[in-house]
C-alpha cells in the first residue's frame, strides 16, 4: 500500500499484518487496534517496515512485535516503550533519539530480548551488556567482539 489516499476510510476490521507502506496521505477514520499511521506507514504488529524512512518518528508505546525494519532510517526517532518484542532488523539507518530499556542497536541490528537476529552479521558486535534473553537465532555469522557473561556463539546459533 504505497502512495494512498485514506482520507475518511475504515481500516478497524482490515488484518494489516505483513502490509507494507509508505507515502500514505490522508487520515483513516479508524485503524485495526495496535495500528498507527506514522509518516506516511502504517505501522503496528507485523508491518514490514523494509526501508521505511521513520526519521524522526514519533513510535512512542507503538506495538512493532514482528515487524520487519531491516533497512529503515531510525534516525532521531523516538521508540521510547514501543514493542520490539521479535522485531527483524539488520542494514538500519541513522540513531534513534530514543529505544525502550533495554534495546540497543548494534550494527544496524536492534537488539533486545527476543528479537530474531537470524542471519544476522555480527562480526565485531559489542554486544557485552545485551539482554539476549529470548532471541531467535541461527545462521548468525561473524565473531562478536564481545558476549553477555555465560553466552557463546556456535555453528550460527
Amino acid at each position: 500500500m504505497t502512495d494512498l489516499n485514506f482520507s475518511g476510510v475504515d481500516l478497524s476490521g482490515v488484518d494489516l499484518t505483513g502490509v507494507r507502506s509508505g507515502g500514505i496521505t490522508g487520515t483513516p477514520v479508524a485503524l485495526p487496534s495496535d495500528w498507527v499511521l506514522a509518516d506516511g506507514y502504517l505501522i503496528g504488529p507485523g508491518a514490514n517496515l523494509t526501508d521505511a524512512i521513520l526519521s524522526h518518528a514519533n513510535l512512542k508505546n507503538v506495538d512493532m512485535a514482528g515487524d520487519v525494519l531491516t533497512g529503515a532510517d531510525l534516525t532521531g526517532a523516538d521508540l521510547t516503550s514501543a514493542n520490539l518484542t521479535g522485531v527483524f532488523s539488520g542494514g538500519i539507518t541513522g540513531t534513534p533519539a530514543a529505544l525502550p530499556s533495554p534495546w540497543v542497536l548494534v550494527r544496524g541490528y536492534l537488539v533486545g530480548p527476543y528479537a530474531d537476529l537470524e542471519a544476522a552479521n555480527l562480526n565485531h558486535a559489542h554486544l557485552g551488556s545485551a539482554d539476549l534473553t529470548g532471541v531467535t537465532s541461527g545462521l548468525i555469522f561473524g565473531t562478536p567482539a564481545a558476549l553477555p557473561p555465560d553466552w557463546l556463539l556456535t555453528k550460527g546459533f
